[in-house]
């Protein structure tokens, strides 16, 4: 053969391998920030991404930050991954509606997502780690966040200033700092959210109200379950698993007028409801608070709440614990075996306690010497039941089959029981009642306290 013709071979050989070289190179080389313009044209036009309609679909993998500056697309990342090298923002929106993200994996950015100005969008099946934040929203409405996993960021999901937005179906985990944090944020629904493992507040609200956080599992967090603080008032908070909290619970702080119903409160490292600092006009019914390392409810410094239908039982120290609090209404609960107080009050006086049942607790009742607090609600309504009536009057009667005895139950000399009742009216059990049936139960306590004639 030709020499030159061999030469000439070789070398387009060489060549054929310094362009494939060059081509991969080109594939994992930064390409900038990716804009999808107004018009609907992708900068630069070589990013990994397809175009039909509006529908944007990754090919590959980005190494790099999204803009977004159209409304009304659909951002499909289908599995691949958008990297960041620690700070900037994986993917921006900033008075965009009407976009929808999903199926990407988002990890090392300082935001993951941020929403600025920006509403009805919807975040969905993303994959989200090791950011500062997760996903952020700054003034922006009307989002849907669903089925999505953030998971090893430092706060899984941000709000301020954002309203009328719906979580639901997220995994939240292990984030180094709050799992959910609202801050100046109402009218907001969190429900079916697993919210586990973080090493703050599992929900974290600041000066935020008329939120809802419904059935959602939030458990092992490694400070409060939920918190509530700062003027934070009209939240509901119902049909959630609260459980193995290392703090509290629920903990309301310098907050009014919530409502926490219908939750499974549970082994919890200290308490399982917290009321501090001046948390006045808020609701606590129909709950499982159970098993709770110190006490199933504290008081603090509050007033003027109310405490009705909860099955409090088995906290090791106290059932409620009471601290310079006054005015509370405290009624038709369960108050079964809890360690060494059914209820204990310190410093605390013109509480009002009926219709509960007080079984088997170490010590039913200690009141702090010189605070008066009432156990009943006069004649025929009566008081409160009491497991050891019968071992400590044991020559008492029942007044004329109305269902209270005749002798009073003595606390101190500043607290008793004058109208007891006679039986123990409710079975409770440790699961977590159904409102409808608590209701229904809560119903026929009242109508046999009120002697109407039986059959």
């Amino acid at each position: 053969m030709n020499r030159k013709l061999v030469l000439a071979m070789a070398l387009t050989l060489v060549l054929i391998g310094m362009l494939g070289v060059a081509l991969k190179l080109k594939r994992v080389r930064a390409i900038g920030t990716v804009y999808i313009k107004s018009d609907g044209s992708v900068e630069p036009y070589t990013a990994p991404i397809q175009r039909i309609g509006n529908t944007y679909t990754f090919v590959d993998n980005i190494n790099d930050s999204i803009v977004i500056q159209k409304d009304s697309i659909v951002i499909d990342g289908a599995g691949y991954t958008l990297q960041g090298i620690g700070n900037g923002t994986g993917i921006y929106l900033s008075w965009r509606n009407n976009i929808t993200i999903k199926n990407i994996e988002i990890k090392a950015f300082n935001c993951c997502i941020e929403l600025f100005y920006s509403s009805n969008n919807s975040l969905f099946g993303n994959n989200i780690t090791n950011c500062e934040y997760g996903i952020r929203f700054y003034s922006s409405s009307n989002n849907s966040l669903f089925g999505n996993n953030i998971t090893n960021c430092e706060y899984g999901i941000r709000f301020y200033s954002s309203s009328n937005n719906s979580l639901f179906g997220n995994n939240i985990i292990a984030n180094y700092a709050h799992g959910i944090w609202l801050d100046k944020s109402s009218n907001n629904s969190l429900s079916r959210n697993s919210i586990t493992a973080n090493n703050g507040h599992g929900i974290f609200l600041v000066i935020s109200s008329n939120n809802t956080i419904s059935g959602n599992n939030i458990t092992a967090n490694h400070s409060n379950g939920i918190l509530i603080t700062e003027y934070s008032e009209h939240n509901t908070i119902y049909g959630n698993n609260i459980t193995q909290n290392e703090s509290i619970g629920i903990t309301l702080s310098i907050s009014s007028n919530n409502t926490i119903s219908g939750n499974n409160i549970t082994n919890n490292g200290d308490y399982g409801v917290g009321l501090y600092w001046s948390s006045s006009s808020n609701t606590v019914y129909g709950n499982n608070i159970t098993q709770n390392e110190y006490a199933g409810i504290l008081f603090f410094q509050s007033s003027n709440n109310t405490i009705y239908g909860n099955n409090i039982t088995q906290n090791e120290y106290a059932g409620i614990l009471f601290f310079q609090s006054s005015n509370n209404t405290i009624s038709e609960n369960n108050i079964t075996s809890n360690g060494n107080y059914g209820v204990l009050l310190n410093m605390s006086s013109s509480n009002k306690f009926y219709h509960n049942q007080f079984i088997n607790n170490t010590n039913q009742v200690y009141v702090e010497p010189d605070n008066a607090n009432t156990w009943d609600e006069g004649y025929p309504s009566g008081g409160n039941y009491w497991s050891d009536y019968k071992e400590r009057y044991p020559d008492a009667a029942e007044i004329d089959e109305s269902g209270i005895w005749d002798t009073p139950y003595v606390i101190d000399e500043n607290n008793e029981d004058n109208y007891p009742i006679v039986p123990e009216l409710l079975t409770w059990t440790s699961i977590p009642l159904t409102l409808t049936v608590l209701t229904v139960a809560m119903s026929i306590y009242k109508r046999r306290l009120l002697n109407t004639p039986r059959h």
